[in-house]
């Protein structure tokens, strides 16, 4: 009996029931992906970027219970007006566009409010009565009628804004040539649809309006900055991710040089991505912030199986060129168990996740452990039958169990040969150089923060980026934080030691780097005593006369609470009087900044309160950036951590599957270093552990473990029976090392497609992508056979694989 009958006598009945099947299968497995595409065309996009908050139930529910008392900070999209001319926004022209569109935009039933120049109202006292107060507009409308009434209210709100220290820097800038509509939207629908029909429903307003020569006008806010994202994510969803499928194409056509190979593997993936997309959508799921990777990650999984299928079927049919059923069949039995442990241990990896507090992390675990499994099927049953249809070229393969002087190695299998032998030569130099090159890889990554800022999405060219950064230097930007301060007496704030101590925690959180203004219930107060007569009296530091002192700080509350309508006390001070709130507007400091200034807020807030003092005033921290920064920097904490679990989950599996221990400890370097390599890639150009390029390190690794597990499944079946270990990695690397070079090429391609998006985490998540699997390609061609050689010595080759 030769080799090829020998071998197909082993076939498993499986296998020989899939070959049995073709026809039935294919008809089966198309049916059941063209209903699969119909409903997967029914999957929704939640990008809200709130859902990475779930999981942190107490933060959440705190600053969910304080935006009911007080309002809402982030929730509004800001429509700012720009001189381009001379002109500045106090100009006639500009405020009867500013007037106008602020009437226009009131009747939008998704804005609660606006705070501008054309709505806002000054205090001001009363001509009757010593302590009255009354509200005048900023901007009269009615004045704006004719050209010469116009320039005396341009006059004469100049006048207002030059002497209001509440507008500018907020609703106008310094230089008066920026001015800022600032449109609160409903507080209770902040899902992505409804927002974004609101932010479309105000753009159009402002593209209908007839802004005056030499003006332009654009949005901002987050709820604006949030639509741009969403939209583009989408945009990378429908024209990059389709773009890279073609590269994969492409690139498969040029390696394997024939198309049949190109036809079986964009079944198998089309096959899988199909059923994943059909489940999510039965389960009521769609793809989020976090998940919308899923269908790239689940593309190159299925790529990199169908290569090595495609692989080891070459090398089967050049044993047996005239019968490709048998070939098949030798093929499905040998490759199906590497491809099940792979995709075990990956979706193991990702099954992980679902331990961290993160609702969005879980669900993208179990998500992408199931489409993993659907995409294990849908290639074991679309590859075991297509596989007769692949036409393969000669000189690709080598399946020899000796090296011939008449063999033909293709060029992709001698580069695989050559970093082997090159390992197998100097195994020890091999892998001190690694370990050395590891280690300066991890010293250089070693103070690698975990950071994430709003404005990482786009480039510093970007137009969003240039007017968040108007917004932010000119207008008081756009980024909260607030601080809750309770006392169980009510109007504490009023007595005259605390409003000293009040005083003295605003001053000093406003000398903070990082914190733009500060707005608060004492900001109105000084207001009102600066209009009230004798003028202001509530700004000193200095101990004042206590009973006159609090009488002034009385009646300037009571005033605040008489007009509040008019004012908004409500939003920074309860009615009751006992909480107050200090909303502060910070740059864009990103979530390591907003975690250093939540923690300066307390030191000032245990110096001016102390608890010694026994005034019972406690405080908390608050508002969306400080939610934010602890909910991403523990969201990312998890993830890492995960990875560490999952390593050492995946080097057991590894062992256990392959009933070797000895293999699944000569993994783990290999494994480890495309981890250890990126993060020194990314001290190395000054890049930050954030959402977007930690994720990478999970997808890398899944990619770069199923290599190893291939390659080492390849070396233990050509050990058996082999007493010449550098023999048995050289059969590998010509065969399974071939496959994982075309792998690496494969993604490597196609990622590269991905630094076509307009996004800044897109393209840096395919330049660390390619940089984490190049680096996997050395640990498995270079690494693993050095640690092959040195660990695998030959005289326990048989023992240590039962043959003994």
């Amino acid at each position: 009996m030769n080799a090829s009958q020998d071998d197909a006598s082993k076939a498993t009945g499986w296998a020989q029931w899939l070959a049995g099947h073709r026809l039935g299968i294919l008809a089966g497995a198309f049916l059941l992906t063209a209903a699969s595409g119909l409903l997967a065309t029914r999957l929704d996009y939640d990008f809200t970027p709130q859902a990475l908050f779930s999981g942190e139930n107490e933060l959440v529910a705190y600053s969910e219970q304080v935006k009911a008392t007080f309002g809402h900070a982030e929730n509004i999209v800001i429509v700012v007006l720009r001189s381009e001319g001379e002109a500045d926004c106090l100009e006639p022209a500009a405020l009867r566009w500013q007037v106008a569109f602020a009437r226009e935009a009131a009747q939008l039933p998704a804005v609660d409010r606006i705070d501008s120049l054309a709505t806002m109202r000054l205090p001001r006292p009363r001509v009757l009565g010593r302590s009255g107060l009354m509200f005048v507009p900023v901007v009269r409308g009615d004045s704006l009628q004719t050209d010469s009434a116009a320039e005396e209210e341009s006059a004469l709100v100049r006048q207002k804004v030059d002497d209001q220290p509440l507008l500018e820097g907020t609703f106008i800038s310094k230089d008066r040539r920026l001015t800022a509509l600032v449109l609160h939207l409903d507080p209770t629908r902040k899902d992505i649809d409804h927002v974004t029909a609101v932010v479309k429903q105000v753009k159009g307003l402002v593209d209908q309006s007839k802004i005056p020569t030499g003006y332009e006008s654009f949005l901002g806010g987050l709820p604006a900055m949030r639509v741009e994202i969403v939209e583009g994510l989408k945009s990378d969803q429908t024209t990059i991710i389709p773009l890279a499928a073609l590269v994969f194409a492409l690139v498969q056509v040029i390696i394997f040089r024939s198309w049949t190979g190109v036809v079986v593997s964009a079944v198998a993936v089309v096959a899988g991505l199909a059923w994943t997309l059909a489940a999510l959508v039965l389960l009521g799921q769609s793809l989020t912030i976090i998940s919308n990777v899923l269908p790239i990650l689940l593309m190159i999984v299925g790529v990199s199986s169908c290569v090595h299928y495609l692989n080891e079927y070459a090398e089967q049919l050049e044993r047996t060129p005239a019968d490709a059923h048998s070939a098949a069949i030798r093929t499905t039995q040998r490759i199906t168990l590497a491809c099940l442990l792979t995709s075990l241990t990956t979706a193991l990896g990702f099954l992980s996740l679902l331990a961290a507090r993160s609702q969005l992390l879980s669900q993208l675990g179990w998500q992408a452990a199931m489409g993993i499994g659907l995409f294990f099927i849908a290639t074991v049953l679309v590859c075991s039958s297509l596989l007769p249809l692949y036409r393969t070229t000669k000189g690709g393969q080598v399946s020899h169990r000796k090296p011939s002087s008449n063999e033909v190695i293709s060029p992709l299998a001698s580069v695989a040969w050559g970093f082997g032998r090159l390992a197998v030569d100097w195994p020890r130099l091999t892998i001190l150089t690694g370990v050395g090159l590891l280690t300066l890889a991890g010293v250089i990554g070693r103070n690698t923060v975990i950071n994430s800022t709003l404005l990482e999405t786009f480039d510093e060219t970007h137009p969003q980026t240039r007017q968040m950064g108007l917004i932010e230097k000119q207008l008081g930007g756009f980024v909260p934080m607030e601080i809750i301060l309770s006392a169980e007496n009510p109007g504490w704030f009023v007595e005259a030691e605390n409003w000293r101590n009040l005083l003295k925690l605003e001053q000093g959180i406003a000398k903070l780097d990082g914190v733009l203004r500060i707005r608060s219930v004492m900001e109105l107060m000084q207001e009102v005593d600066r209009q009230l007569p004798a003028g202001p009296q509530l700004t000193v530091l200095a101990r004042p006369d206590t009973e006159k002192f609090e009488q002034r700080l009385q009646e300037c509350y009571r005033l605040l609470k008489k007009t509040a309508d008019l004012n908004g006390v409500h939003r920074f001070a309860t009615k009751d009087g006992k909480q107050l709130r200090l909303l502060m507007s910070l740059r864009d400091v990103g979530t390591q900044g907003g975690l250093r200034l939540a923690a300066e807020f307390r030191e000032l807030l245990n110096e001016t309160f102390p608890e010694s003092s026994g005034n019972n005033v406690a405080s908390n921290i608050t508002g969306e950036s400080y939610v934010a920064a602890i909910a991403l920097t523990r969201f990312i904490r998890d993830l890492l951590l995960s990875l560490l679990g999952v390593s050492a989950l995946i080097f057991l599996v590894i062992g256990l599957v392959l009933r070797s221990p000895r293999l699944g400890l000569i993994s783990i370097i290999p494994n480890v270093a495309p981890l250890v390599v990126t993060l020194g890639y990314l001290g190395l150009r000054g890049y930050t552990i954030n959402m977007s390029n930690v994720i990478v390190f999970a997808i890398s690794l899944g990619v770069a473990v199923d290599d190893t597990i291939h390659f080492l499944a390849r070396f233990r079946h050509e050990s058996l029976g082999e007493s010449d270990v550098t023999a048995a990695i050289r059969r590998t690397c010509l065969g399974t090392g071939r496959a994982v070079l075309m792998t690496t090429i494969l993604i490597v391609c196609g990622m590269a497609i991905l630094l076509l998006s307009s996004f800044v985490p897109t393209r840096r998540f395919a330049e660390l992508a390619a940089v984490t699997m190049c680096s996997a390609l050395l640990g498995d061609l270079l690494l693993l056979p050095a640690m092959l050689k040195l660990f695998w010595p030959s005289t326990i080759v048989d023992a240590e694989l039962g043959h003994g």
